[in-house]
């Protein structure tokens, strides 16, 4: 029996630095690979090429100039400025195309929707292009958006967004699926401790910025000061504001409004200030399991308009979730099923929504059997790899 040949399948990842992203296509990898698939990895040097380096040597390492993301992103400023400067850097693309070239894949998977000149290259080779949306566009720049909705249509064959959210904002796309991000385990809860239920542990897993709901947490902290019963703890780095010590490219970054290293000072000041006892700032954790394995409630009241990869990863220990969305999709986070939807910018409905799940220890414990039954499925790195490569069989047999 003639063993089948390996199917090529370049994949283009944007990013130097190893981050969620990442994380969700090397989680794929060696499934795929098991199907047949043989991956080529086309990246900046960093933290990223040295974690696909894990599953395959052939990573090529392209400068990063060519590899921006012409997209507008909810929770950054200065989205026009990025926007057409990484219009300007996408040009130069002739790097990729020759890598490309020497490849000659049956596929090329862009690990990010604003990877257009990549899609355009590769189209233009005649290869057929699958583009993976993991971040939502900012609504506030309609022209922008219609730009790479189009470019999109033109150059993708299929687009895979990561959440219905996604999938709703790109709703005039026909060739797309919901298909999300994958987790790395799925925990066994046989040696997760009892939880203390006259104290409600409520967590926060994502940066100390104001995009993901950091103002929020402090006014619900203040109104629920006197509460003995609720505790919340923020887990993620929080960077000092010392402008002698920032480098070159922090300064670059907070020119161009990618970040603002002045906000963590703010919220730490107003934490202080206002004596928030009930909030515990725990930097970075390395461990994110043993935080998991002893919290109850995942707070996510950020202003994104899409679910975070926490509020699935809190939902494999049972622990429900209270997510705020400006377009309430509940794909992810159904409300009042496996955990509560709040309106963005809304920390009377945050407090509404902690104090319920405080006075109701059976319906936390509900919502968060149904969080974990739901993302045991949906979100299994198994069940994932199927669904893409069912769509990269699909793509190969109609090209």
């Amino acid at each position: 029996m003639v063993k089948a040949q390996p199917v090529k399948v370049v994949y283009v990842h944007h990013c130097a630095t190893y981050g969620g992203p990442c994380r969700s296509l090397g989680l794929l990898l060696p499934f795929l690979m098991a199907k047949g698939v043989e991956p080529h990895i086309i990246c900046p040097e960093g933290g990223a090429a040295n974690y696909y380096r894990k599953y395959t040597s052939n990573v090529y390492i392209v400068d990063v100039k060519p590899l921006a993301v012409v997209q507008t992103i909810v929770g950054y400023s200065n989205a026009p400025l990025l926007f057409f400067r990484a219009l300007f850097r996408s040009q130069f693309s002739s790097e990729i195309k020759n890598i490309i070239k020497k490849i000659n894949p049956a596929i090329v998977h862009c690990n990010e929707l604003g990877l257009l000149n990549v899609a355009k290259v590769s189209k233009n080779l005649g290869i057929p292009v699958i583009m993976h949306a993991r971040t939502m566009h900012n609504k506030n720049y309609p022209r922008l958006n219609r730009y790479v909705i189009n470019k999109i249509k033109r150059y993708a064959n299929h687009v895979i967004c990561i959440s219905g959210s996604i999938g709703n904002f790109l709703s005039n796309i026909p060739q797309k699926s919901i298909i999300y991000n994958p987790v790395e385990n799925i925990p066994n809860l046989e040696n997760v401790p009892e939880k203390n239920n006259k104290v409600v542990l409520f967590l926060s897993l994502a940066a100390f910025r104001k995009s993901k709901g950091v103002y929020e947490m402090i006014e619900a902290a203040e109104q629920l000061i006197h509460d003995e019963r609720i505790k919340i703890k923020i887990a993620g780095k929080v960077n000092l504001y010392e402008r002698s010590k920032l480098t070159s490219k922090q300064k670059l970054l907070e020119f161009l409004g990618v970040l603002n290293f002045k906000e963590a000072e703010h919220f730490q000041n107003l934490i202080r200030t206002k004596n928030l006892k009930n909030i515990e700032l725990l930097g970075h954790v390395n461990n994110i399991d043993s935080l998991l394995k002893n919290c109850d409630v995942m707070l996510a009241p950020m202003r994104l308009n899409s679910p975070p990869r926490s509020v699935c990863e809190a939902g494999l220990y049972e622990m429900p979730s209270i997510l705020s969305m400006e377009d309430k999709v509940e794909d992810v986070i159904e409300n009042n099923v496996n955990g509560l939807l709040i309106d963005e910018q809304a920390p009377d409905q945050l407090v509404e929504a902690i104090l319920k799940l405080v006075n109701d220890s059976s319906l936390r414990k509900r919502l968060g059997k149904e969080a974990r039954k739901r993302f045991i499925k949906v979100n299994n790195p198994e069940y994932i790899s199927n669904q893409v490569h069912n769509i990269y069989n699909s793509l190969i047999k109609s090209s």
